[in-house]
Parts: structure tokens; C-alpha cells; sequence
């Protein structure tokens, strides 16, 4: 079977739902890489980005971050609290898509070494 058909065949195309113009193509493929990930891998992936949004960014972004996803119950650490509220993969990958969304929008850079 074409990869054309299985597009076709009615299940959808994980690639194509997400790659919408709304989004960069980065986070298409960060998206897409992720789909495949074990939970542990996730929550390893979460509490790193969580980290790196914690130490890099200004304390002003932190709270329009808070106040942007006001849904989750914030305390003293955006990592601990993140990993608390997303208990399952999906929820894990779409916080991980939050926070690398939020980075690329406030251009909030991670210097690697």
C-alpha cells in the first residue's frame, strides 16, 4: 500500500493535521518526533524545556505565562507544577508544544554550550 493511499484510506495524517500556517515548521517536527515517545521521555523533554523557560526568561514572561495558561494551579516552580497537571503523553506533548510555542513567540533563547 502508497503512503498516498493510507493518507486516503481515512486515518489521519499526523504530519498534515498539525502543520497548520499558525505554527512554525520547527515545532511541526518537534510535534511530529514526539509522537512516538514513551511518557518517561516526555516528562524528561517537559521538566528540561521548564527549566530552560525558568532560567532564561525574564520574570515578567513567566508571569504572562502563568496568566496565558491560567487553567493550571501555579506555585513556586513552573517545572514541578507542569509535570503535577500533564499526567498523561498527550498532555505531555501538548504542554511541551505550550512551552516551546511560548519560547519561539517571546523569543526566549537557550544558549547551548
Amino acid at each position: 500500500m502508497k503512503l498516498s493511499n493510507k493518507i486516503d484510506s481515512g486515518r489521519p495524517n499526523r504530519w498534515k493535521l498539525f502543520n497548520k500556517a499558525t505554527k512554525p515548521k520547527s515545532l511541526c517536527k518537534i510535534y511530529y518526533i514526539l509522537f512516538g515517545m514513551k511518557k518517561d521521555s516526555l516528562q524528561y523533554i517537559l521538566m528540561v524545556l521548564t527549566r530552560d523557560l525558568e532560567l532564561h526568561a525574564t520574570s515578567e514572561q513567566v508571569t504572562k505565562f502563568k496568566k496565558k495558561h491560567c487553567g493550571v494551579r501555579w506555585g513556586k516552580s513552573l517545572e514541578k507544577d507542569l509535570l503535577d497537571y500533564a499526567r498523561n503523553a498527550y498532555n505531555l506533548k501538548r504542554w511541551i508544544e505550550n512551552v516551546v510555542t511560548f519560547m519561539v513567540e517571546n523569543n526566549i533563547n537557550i544558549s547551548t554550550r
